[in-house]
């Protein structure tokens, strides 16, 4: 059996990222299916495509290289391309449970220097709220927020 590193070293040169062995993978077989989720299938060309168009949202939305995102937000598809879409800008995946109340996804989100959030969860203005009473020089402005991914 192979290490998982020397997997990696077969394909294409990518640069060691995960966006370059997207990519690598995207150009040789684009056809090729990537992601499997409920009834849906995207092939790495359309993968690629939706990663690149996210990227293009969040940069416009002034997320960059070295920021923190939170992401609150059950499995889905979208969660799997906005991961790609913030490794192609450099910028970082943080997990909040879903799940969560205030407290602990607040925790979360000041502990890790979110500078953005992304959820599909609704109550994410009452953490920031919560938040913001005793820690709002450390947050973010909540207009950073991106609800709908």
């Amino acid at each position: 059996m192979l290490h998982p590193l020397e997997v990696i070293r077969a394909y294409r040169p990518h640069g060691g990222t995960l966006h370059g062995l997207l990519e690598s993978r995207a150009a040789a077989d684009p056809a090729r299916a990537f992601l499997l989720f409920e009834h849906q299938t995207l092939s790495y060309g359309q993968f690629s495509e939706r990663v690149a168009a996210t990227a293009r949202g969040l940069a416009a939305r002034g997320i960059a290289p070295d920021d923190r995102v939170g992401v609150m937000a059950a499995n889905s598809a979208n969660y799997v391309v906005l991961l790609f879409a913030l490794a192609r800008l450099g910028a970082m995946l943080v997990p909040v449970n879903p799940e969560f109340g205030a407290r602990e996804a607040g925790y979360i989100l000041q502990h890790a220097g979110v500078r953005a959030e992304a959820s599909a969860v609704r109550r994410v203005r009452a953490v920031w709220q919560s938040l913001a009473d005793d820690h709002a020089d450390q947050l973010p402005p909540y207009d950073k927020c991106f609800q709908g991914f």
